[in-house]
Parts: structure tokens; sequence; C-alpha cells
């Protein structure tokens, strides 16, 4: 059965939180004699200038943060503020005006958004969020620079780091190719990857790790190996943390290993690190400091 303009447009919709710009609807086979009748019946209500939402569209933030996008034109993306409550930045807010920002040369007048121009919002800057084009999680950490302290960005960086939504390596290259500017401090951005870069010389992967490693040292424990690889069972392997001398292994595991396959990966690998001598202990983000430190020690000297 062929489509009909109505079952197209609500298919668009879905995607997009039930708006609809003007050239959506158009692009279905509406006339625009069609899309004004639908207007006044109700069926489409109008957000912004050339923007729709179908009735019945649920009003959440989510919904005007889209709403916002699609009314900036091409390339425009939930930016700042907006995109950090999108990527549920800590102790951030739904906050209003909602922020976009687009790298046109004339930026479209939106009532209650801000607008914001950018020259150098290039692909690695744009992601998806829920749906919602918006800069990445560098970018956005970046942006808010100039208008959130030092200790937010800090806590902000590190929940990225422990969700897997960036790497070091990602953030410190968007800081290093953007430029300062009145509303934006890379270099506040650079400062907090190069201490977090000082623990473990760089080589730990993840935000929980550079956290173990932390408390280790804090404890005075001798030092590991980060990131040391192994042979064992016929299999390469990497281990977060190693003493080789002592043949002990510490494994930091986080959200990813709680997949099944990802908790039979582990079982086999300790099973062959065990058999080629080593010890290995299992830590999590909820293991006490006191309990990690005790362990190590206790293993180093056995």
């Amino acid at each position: 059965m062929e489509a009909t303009p109505d079952g197209l447009a609500a298919q668009r919709a879905a995607q997009q939180r039930g708006l609809l710009t003007h050239a959506q609807l158009r692009s279905t086979g509406l006339s625009q004699r069609q899309i004004d009748g639908r207007v006044r019946t109700g069926r489409l209500q109008r957000t912004h200038t050339g923007v729709f939402v179908v009735a019945g569209a649920p009003v959440t933030f989510e919904r005007e943060a889209m709403a916002a996008v699609l009314a900036g034109g091409a390339q425009a993306v939930a930016s700042h503020g907006t995109a950090a409550a999108l990527w549920g930045f800590p102790n951030q807010e739904c906050d209003r005006p909602i922020e976009i920002t687009s790298p046109r040369a004339r930026l479209p007048r939106i009532p209650s958004v801000r607008v914001h121009r950018s020259v150098h919002l290039d692909d690695t800057d744009v992601r998806s969020a829920g749906g919602i084009p918006c800069t990445s999680v560098p970018r956005s950490l970046v942006d808010l620079t100039a208008v959130r302290g030092i200790g937010w960005l800090a806590r902000s960086l590190d929940d990225a780091l422990r969700r897997n939504r960036a790497t070091v390596t990602d953030i410190r290259a968007c800081a290093e190719r953007l430029a300062g500017a009145p509303g934006r401090r890379p270099s506040v951005i650079r400062m907090l990857v190069a201490e977090r870069l000082a623990i473990g010389g760089g080589r730990t992967e993840s935000w929980l790790e550079r956290t173990v490693l932390q408390v280790l040292l804090d404890a005075a424990v001798p030092p590991p190996v980060p990131q040391y690889p192994v042979m064992a069972g016929g299999h390469r392997y990497r281990l977060d943390f190693a003493w080789p001398d002592q043949r002990v292994a510490l494994e930091v595991d986080g959200y990813l290993h709680s997949t099944y396959a990802a908790v039979q990966h582990d079982r086999e690998r300790d099973l062959h690190l065990r058999s080629e001598g080593w010890t290995v202990l299992r830590v999590t983000g909820e293991t006490p400091a006191p309990l990690i430190v005790a362990s190590v020690l206790d293993a180093l000297a056995r």
C-alpha cells in the first residue's frame, strides 16, 4: 500500500520527537494549503518559524531542544548548557533558554533560544544525544569553560571518562584544536587533562583506573605497571595493573564488565593467568580503598 503524505509525515515526526520542518512537510507531498488546514484544525502547531509539532506530542526539554535545532537550520546543533543536560553532565539542570550553535555567518533569530556562532564546528564536534544533534562531550566541556567553575568542569570531565562518553585523547585533541575566545577557555581543559595524564603516566585507560592507582600511590604501595602485556594460555592479555616480579595482577571492573560475555571472558582470562602462576585481584568502583590496599599488600607479601 502506498504511503500517504500524512503517513510519511508521521514517520518522520516519530524520529524527531513529534517535530517537522516546513520543508519536510512539503517533501511528503502536502501542499501549502493542506499544511495551513492542518494548522487551523490543530493537527499541527507552530513552535518556531518553519517548525511544527504534531498535536499530542509530549512537551519535554528534549522536544524543546530538537525544535530549536530544527529552527536553526542546516548544521545547527544543541550546545553549551543544553548539550550538557542532554549528555547528563553531573549537576546540570535543563536550563533555559535553550542554546544552539550554528556555523552560519548570518544567525537566525529564534525567540527564547540563545544562538551561538562557531566557524570551528567540524565533524568531530557533532554527535547525537537521544537522537538530537548536539556538540560532542569534549566540545561541550570546552564551550562551558567561560561560564562554569573549574570544580564543575573537573567533575564533568571525570564523569565523561567514567561513563566512556569520551577518552582523554578525544578531550585533549578538542582543547588543543580550539583557540581561546571571549566565551571559551580551552586552556582550562588542557590543564585538567594534563593532571589526569600525570597519574599513571597517561597509560591508564579510564577514570576508574586512575582513581584506583591514586589510592595505591597515596598508600605508598609499590607502584604497579599500568596496562602490562602478558601471554597466558596461548593468549595475549593486557592487565590493568601488574607487579611482574611478584606475578600479581589487579583488574579494575567498570560498567562494561556487567554483560554475560564480558564476565565469561574475564573468568577464562583469570584461569589462564593463574595457570601461569599469577595472583589475580579484582576490584570495582564500590570496593573500599582500605580493602584495595590491604589486598594488594597481602598478595605482594605472599
